[in-house]
């Protein structure tokens, strides 16, 4: 079963606003591990990839890269290869 967003995932503007954007986001648990349009992978991989890149570019602009991989390290992250 493939989910269908209304309008893109990475345009929260696209549904009018942010708040209707995370609302469209799958309820229940199962939600988050039908696949998504990214071919393997789940509604979760693609929402967490898209935080962890946010995080990431967030922690360029305040100058805390080397605090952020440590929390990153932390938490058994492996892989930062974008």
């Amino acid at each position: 079963m493939t989910v269908s967003w209304p309008g893109s995932i990475l345009s929260p503007c696209s549904t009018g606003s942010p708040g209707a954007w995370m609302r469209s986001f799958p309820a229940s648990a199962s939600g988050w591990k039908q696949a998504s349009r990214c071919a393997g992978w789940t509604v979760r991989d693609v929402l967490g990839h898209l935080a962890a890149g946010e995080d990431y570019h967030q922690a360029c602009l305040d100058g805390t890269v080397a605090g952020f991989l440590a929390r990153f390290a932390e938490r058994s992250g492996t892989d930062m290869d974008w």
